[in-house]
């Protein structure tokens, strides 16, 4: 996974490009520290598609992405949109001042309001996130694929055998129909991958056979769609004698073969060339595993000491599916921020509790329930012990519990205390 970060930083002053509303009612402050970056490729089974690109010019593609951060709670109000090298520009240290309460942070890639376009991948993330007052959060922005990609693949019988085609691809949204057209009247277009916003696809085959002008079309919809697909159609064609022209169709989304045939011609069998080798085991196979934690860079789990610069990456395997996760902390200077929340934290069902520790990078929510395995990084989290003044040789304690769906559990403490 390629993820490029950018420190974004703030100041009080407002240049030209920016938008910001602001409306303060009070002289308390928090901290906020950005850093944002665009990661993922779409699902397919060629790696020859995946892009090469130099860090100049990542830095230049995150530099036209939209930014807008908004507070959804509180008695003051804030709002801020512009582009990441406009916010650049305008905030110079590292770190933006808000008041306290909670917030929404969206970014987003050019071309995010197009329904159909010609190569034009889209990436976004939202987050919301919750100031403290005299507490900096750090806040890491990942941007993700948005939208769909679809390829057209004609074969050398095809293109022979047919005078004229056409294949269009259709969404359908609120605001109307969206399509892209791959034609014989475009020789180019064969080779353009197009982008759709996440719906239903309609998918019209339209051929004329160049021996005798006989026609076939053919309407399917592609009903099984999600953000970061690829629907590769593998388009192909043979002669069958006196019953004129057979096409078919292999449609390709995380590897789900799926055949399309014209009516009026022979259909040509496209066999599943990807048979599932490992199907789905007896959920009461007394050989699935309890959960586990692994942490790479401390399989011991011995006591860590704590620094602005650590990076602390755990994993979590559950082959049974995450029921339950929480983390109890025993931190007096950690507990007397977190007040207002309930220990044992509760990160897939306490709102509260997944608004703040998901600003702090950590995953809360669906994107724990139900998971086998999870990146679980507390380098958000546990700097700020000594960001907010734990005493030299203090001890800090996460104990981190996790139950299946079988009702098997795991209980691990993670001890980490501050140098003398």
């Amino acid at each position: 996974m390629k993820k490029i970060l950018f420190t974004l930083a703030a100041v009080a002053t407002v240049l030209s490009g920016c938008n910001r509303t602001e409306v303060e009612t009070s002289g308390r402050e928090g901290l906020l520290q950005l850093q944002i970056g665009y990661s993922g490729y779409y699902n397919d089974k060629t790696p020859e598609l995946v892009p090469v690109r130099s860090a100049a010019d990542d830095q230049a593609f995150i530099d036209t992405f939209i930014i807008s951060i908004d507070k959804i709670s509180g008695t003051s109000s804030y709002s801020l949109e512009c582009t990441v090298a406009e916010f650049n520009r305008m905030y110079a240290d590292g770190i933006l001042t808000l008041s306290p309460g909670d917030y929404r942070v969206e970014v987003t890639s050019p071309g995010s309001t197009n329904n159909a376009a010609w190569d034009q991948p889209v990436y976004s993330v939202a987050k919301d996130f919750t100031i403290i007052e005299d507490v900096m959060t750090p806040l890491e922005l990942v941007c993700t694929l948005s939208n769909m990609k679809v390829s057209v693949r004609l074969s050398d019988n095809f293109k022979s055998e047919l005078s004229a085609y056409s294949i269009i691809v259709t969404g359908e949204y609120e605001t109307g129909n969206a399509s892209l057209t791959w034609s014989s009247a475009d020789a180019a277009s064969e080779g353009r991958a197009g982008y759709f916003a996440v719906a239903p696809l309609t998918v019209e085959i339209q051929g004329v056979r160049q021996l005798d002008g006989s026609e076939a079309h053919k309407t399917y919809l592609i009903e099984d769609v999600a953000a970061a697909d690829h629907h590769i159609l593998n388009i192909d064609a043979k002669v069958t004698g006196s019953a004129g022209l057979s096409v078919s169709i292999d449609y390709t989304v995380n590897e789900k073969p799926v055949d399309i045939v014209v009516p009026g011609f022979e259909e040509i069998p496209v066999p599943d060339e990807d048979p599932d080798d490992n199907p789905d085991t007896d959920p009461d196979d007394p050989s699935s595993t309890a959960p586990e934690l692994v942490w790479e860079n401390n399989p011991s789990f011995d006591p860590t000491p704590i620094s602005s610069t650590m990076d602390i990456v755990l994993l979590v395997n559950a082959p049974e599916k995450i029921a339950e996760f929480t983390v109890d902390i025993d931190s007096d200077i950690l507990r007397g921020i977190l007040n207002n929340m309930t220990f044992p934290l509760d990160l897939i069902n306490d709102e509260t509790v997944k608004g703040f520790m998901g600003s702090l990078g950590l995953p809360v929510g669906d994107q724990l329930l139900g998971q086998v395995s999870v990146e679980f990084p507390l380098s958000g989290l546990v700097p700020l012990i000594g960001q907010i003044g734990a005493p030299a040789g203090s001890e800090h304690t996460f104990t981190l519990y996790v139950k299946d769906e079988k009702g098997q559990e795991l209980s691990r403490k993670l001890v980490f205390y501050m140098p003398e």
